[in-house]
Order: C-alpha cells, then sequence, then structure tokens
C-alpha cells in the first residue's frame, strides 16, 4: 500500500483526528475520549490509545525522527481533508470561522492581517483532542499532527500558504493546545 493511500485509509478510519475529531460528536471513540466513565467501561479505548503510542515509536525506530515529523504532519493534512466540509464554507471567511472554532474548541483566535499572524488560543483541557491519544502512552512529538492539520485549514480558508507553530501542548504539558500561524 502506497504511504498516501494508508494515510488516507487511516484518517477514515479515525487513525488521525488531531484538532478535527470534535466535529464527529456522534462517534463512539469521541464520547470515549471526553467522558471518562466511557473509559472505564470500555477496556479498549486505553488499549487502542496504547498500541497507537506503540506505532508511532515503531515508525520512529524504522524511518528516523525526520521522516517521523514529515509523516505526522502528512498525517495531520489528511484529517483535514477529511474535515473539509466543516471549514471550506468558511473560505474567505476567516473571522466565521474564528466564530465558529471559539464556540468549539478555542479560546481566542486573532488574526493580525498586516503582520500576517494568525494566533490561536485553545480552551483548558487535560487531554489531547484526538481519541487515539493519551499523553502516558504516546510521544509528545505526536503533537506535529496538529500542525499539518493548521496548515492544511488555513491554506484553503486564506488561499495562501502557511507556516504554523505549536505555542502550547497538553502532550508538551501545558493546559491547552494553542498556534501561532504565519501567513504567506
Amino acid at each position: 500500500m502506497k504511504r498516501k493511500d494508508f494515510l488516507n485509509s487511516a484518517c477514515l478510519l479515525g487513525f488521525c483526528s488531531c484538532v478535527g475529531m470534535p466535529f464527529f460528536s456522534g462517534s463512539k471513540l469521541l464520547a470515549a475520549q471526553l467522558d471518562d466513565k466511557k473509559k472505564e467501561e470500555d477496556p479498549r479505548i486505553p488499549f487502542m490509545q496504547s498500541r497507537f503510542g506503540k506505532l508511532w515509536d515503531i515508525v520512529e525506530s524504522k524511518v528516523g525522527p525526520e521522516k517521523k515529523e514529515e509523516i505526522i504532519e502528512s498525517l495531520g493534512r489528511e484529517c483535514a481533508k477529511a474535515n473539509k466540509n466543516f471549514y471550506m464554507k468558511y473560505k474567505d471567511n476567516i473571522d466565521g470561522y474564528f466564530k465558529e472554532i471559539t464556540s468549539r474548541w478555542m479560546e481566542t483566535a486573532e488574526y493580525n492581517k498586516e503582520e500576517g499572524k494568525i494566533k490561536l488560543v485553545g480552551k483548558k483541557n487535560e487531554s489531547c483532542g484526538c481519541p487515539l491519544v493519551n499523553k502516558a502512552f504516546i510521544n509528545k512529538d505526536f503533537c506535529k499532527c496538529s500542525l499539518g492539520y493548521q496548515k492544511e485549514t488555513y491554506e484553503v480558508i486564506l488561499g495562501k500558504p502557511v507556516k504554523s507553530t505549536i505555542v502550547e501542548s497538553i502532550l508538551y504539558g501545558n493546559e491547552r493546545c494553542s498556534f501561532l500561524i504565519k501567513v504567506g
């Protein structure tokens, strides 16, 4: 199987939710991730999270850290593409998109057009938005999946290339996930 086909299949199967998983409110995985009681009821959730963490360890051991980062970012982009119907309606309407994401998982979203910078500050959370991720089982570098997600999303909305940087991450030990997006 080609890498692109694998990544597409993984996203369709829910293996790359990153920031986008909150859109799937009916998902059993999301419900389990957000509801600790459900985790206790279904022992497969921590098992799945542990196995997913091991997968990334194996990937790194086989391809090295630089290639692993490229794969993780690609995975995030594929996740964003799987959620394209959600953000595509905000193409050329960044304010509308900000209103939507601040009603869901971002505390603030600001765009300084003169500087070409978008600042996204996430709401406080104890766990990663990806139901496959448990910080006890996964390398903190997996958070770079979110960089690909942010890049893909904002490049579509703005119609321009962007660079994304992690400012805060739950996997890095912070209370939230926050990003800086540089446009152009």
